[in-house]
């Protein structure tokens, strides 16, 4: 089933690949109203606006009622910060809830992935997770989805 989705971007991945991206060590954040955590987060991607940012995969997970959302950036510092900030796309579910509830009742998870050649691992690694029922904060369910006069639409 993700390769089907996948060849939209003309990506075919092996099950070896998968499962290095998916057993990737991933970096562990809670308390993410504190100051010292977003220093943290930025000890370990760097700066929102530095020249070489790292790519990957964030998964936000609503620890009271175990809700999850996931999102991949080529500029992971810049897409968090926009999360944090709650600035990203409020018209979704996970903004909302975060200001609801408040940051402290997330984790975040963060992947941070290497460069491939042949494909963007992000958007491979993004996608296996939409697939996963357990992700209900994500409203489209498709990893990149692109909008405006470049869509092609997608059916799943």
């Amino acid at each position: 089933m993700l390769n089907e989705i996948l060849a939209y971007y003309n990506i075919l991945v092996s099950e070896d690949t998968l499962n290095s991206l998916i057993t990737m060590a991933r970096f562990v954040f809670t308390n993410l109203d504190k100051i010292e955590t977003k220093c943290l987060i930025e000890d370990k991607l760097g700066l929102p606006h530095s020249k070489i940012q790292a790519r990957g995969v964030c998964i936000f997970t609503c620890l009271d009622i175990n809700e999850k959302y996931v999102g991949s950036s080529s500029q992971l510092a810049l897409r968090l910060r926009g999360s944090l900030n709650q600035t990203h796309n409020s018209s979704g579910k996970l903004i909302p809830l975060i200001k609801a509830k408040s940051l402290a009742s997330f984790k975040l998870e963060v992947i941070c992935l290497p460069d491939y050649s042949e494909f963007r691992p992000e958007i491979v690694l993004e996608q296996y997770f939409l697939l996963d029922p357990s992700f209900n904060l994500n409203t489209i369910k498709v990893s990149n989805n692109p909008s405006g006069s470049n869509s092609k639409p997608l059916y799943i």
